[in-house]
């Protein structure tokens, strides 16, 4: 046996049910066994050698006996998302990780994610900016701090690809110039993307080039032309049927991009901006500022354009003519009853994500009987056994460790473990800590006796009041805020009066939270009382 504590392991997790843990692990620059152990919480549970025997493993050229897996069976009831949130498998002294669907699983099976695809010059830098008041950053990719990294553009998408899973399965919105493949890297992903009339998405675009882009900077429109067919010749096509730069664009490519278009979740017509907008509100829980301006060119002087670049523009665009045309008639079929173009989007979804596989079929009526035997054994098995429980109350403690909560404005909240999670985004915001507005440079000292955080949050999904909203300190102390304070620009902001009463406020001692750096969020619960959102947005403090 391996005995050296520091040594790198690489392995999964690989499956997480109420009776196993299941996965492998192995040192990274042997195939002697390592071993592993698994915690709930902070209690440990069992140790073993990963010495199980996987096929796959030894077939993928892993470990040359397959010999490195490991099975913990779980003898106490435990429910599935507990686990899921709670346990850890260590090879020596390193976490193994996750593999990528039991992370989805794990960190977001319910969560709503979103691909704005920014075609050029549609007014998608506006409705960019409308998005990032709806999706904190440090759930988009890319955010304003990666695209300014970036020089001011958007980053490939390979910069996203070569994140942790963790990270990128924590990303709620991909906003960029990316084609429509893009929308596969979030799982589920609902795509949004505007259209706009041909001739004029063309015609902005050339002015644009000859304005802002470094290689066309103050060349002549003809040479513009020539030298940029990828930005001038069927652009919305192109994003929408994958075709590569300087490929001709065919009729089976308008086809592929009317086909795609029907699968988008959202349709958005840059000349109905207004009227798009209020669309997309009725099938998200997004409120936006129909105030902010789009950022679309029309102090342009058309005198200035020749009129054989004109009529070029015309003829070159006449697949993005009949895309557009063919946008329209959707958008129009929307925003009658968006609520119900989306249901049956979403359906026909489902109906082509089921297999269809008629040997899969004939599996699943063969062993119909071998299933109702094991149901039969299992119900006989489950009446002489207790009734599931979430976990111990030992265990309960250990995993969050509650203090003394403040006096609430509204009616007493019930424990955050009675509620379940949901993962909808919502909008809040922390604002002050100890008097001062949140910053970007974390950890932020906390050098005096007390810490006070101040807020807001709202149950944006429901458009109304949260019932409450809770501290978590490292995500295991849980400390009941004062909510209900007055907060008139918020309401003002999302014209709802009944979002008046939405700030929270707290103050602690920091010996409640302990010296060193911990991580601040909160919880909210849900107005009608039966679940909690848990925002993704975390601060750093550092207690002296």
């Amino acid at each position: 046996m391996n005995t050296e504590k520091n040594k790198e392991v690489i392995g999964y997790v690989g499956q997480i049910t109420p009776k196993q843990i299941i996965g492998w692990a192995k040192p990274a620059n042997s195939n002697d066994p390592i071993e592993v152990s698994l915690f709930v919480g902070t209690e440990l549970i069992a140790k073993k050698m990963a010495t199980s025997h996987r096929k796959d493993l030894k077939n993928s050229g892993i470990h040359p006996t397959g010999e490195c897996g490991y099975k913990f069976d779980i003898n106490e009831t435990y429910d599935e998302k507990y686990l899921l949130e709670n346990v850890k498998v260590y090879a020596g002294i390193n976490e193994l990780e996750r593999t990528p669907a039991l992370l989805k699983k794990s960190i977001a099976p319910d969560a709503e994610y979103y691909f704005f695809m920014h075609i050029p010059k549609t007014a998608g830098t506006s409705f960019r900016y409308m998005l990032y008041d709806q999706i904190e950053q440090a759930a988009i990719f890319p955010s304003v701090l990666d695209i300014k990294i970036n020089g001011g553009r958007y980053p490939q998408l390979k910069q996203f690809k070569q994140r942790p899973m963790r990270e990128q399965l924590t990303t709620q919105l991909i906003a960029g110039h990316y084609a429509y493949s893009a929308n596969t890297l979030l799982p589920n992903s609902r795509c949004l993307v505007f259209l706009r009339n041909a001739n004029s998405r063309a015609i902005s675009n050339i002015f644009h080039l000859q304005k802002h882009a470094h290689e066309f900077q103050g060349k002549p429109f003809e040479q513009i032309f020539e030298e940029a067919p990828r930005h001038l010749d069927n652009l919305q096509v192109r994003y929408l049927s994958n075709t590569t730069a300087n490929a001709q664009i065919t009729k089976a490519d308008l086809d592929k991009a009317k086909a795609n278009l029907e699968k988008c979740y959202f349709i958005g017509i840059t000349e109905q901006f207004a009227e798009s907008i209020e669309a997309l509100e009725k099938i998200t829980p997004w409120n936006f500022d129909k105030n902010l301006k789009r950022n679309i060119n029309n102090t342009k002087d058309l005198s200035k354009l020749p009129l054989e670049i004109l009529r070029k523009l015309k003829a070159c665009n006449h697949f993005d003519a009949e895309l557009y045309e063919y946008g329209v008639k959707l958008f129009n079929k929307m925003a009658q009853d968006p609520k119900t173009y989306v249901s049956n989007l979403l359906d026909q979804k489902k109906q082509a994500n089921k297999p269809n596989n008629k040997k899969k079929q004939a599996n699943k009526a063969n062993n119909n009987t071998q299933k109702q035997q094991i149901t039969k054994a299992n119900n006989k098995q489950q009446q002489s056994k207790p009734a599931p429980k979430q976990a111990s109350q030992q265990q309960k403690q250990a995993i969050q460790k509650k203090a003394k909560p403040n006096k609430n404005i509204n009616q007493a909240l019930p424990a955050l473990e009675s509620l379940e999670r949901s993962y909808s985004f919502i909008r809040f915001a922390i604002n002050y800590l100890n008097g001062n507005p949140q910053k970007l440079e974390e950890p932020i000292p906390i050098e005096g006796s007390e810490l006070s955080i101040r807020g807001w949050a709202v149950d944006s999904i429901n458009k109304q009041l949260a019932a409450g909203v809770y501290l978590s300190i490292d995500g295991q102390t849980h400390i009941e805020t004062r909510y209900g304070i007055p907060k008139p620009k918020i309401a003002e902001r999302f014209k709802l009066k009944q979002y008046l009463k939405c700030g929270f406020a707290l103050s602690i001692p920091v010996e409640k939270i302990g010296k060193g750096v911990h991580s601040i969020g909160i919880k909210v619960v849900s107005a009608d009382k039966k679940n909690y959102y848990y925002p993704s947005k975390r601060i750093l403090v550092d207690v002296k």
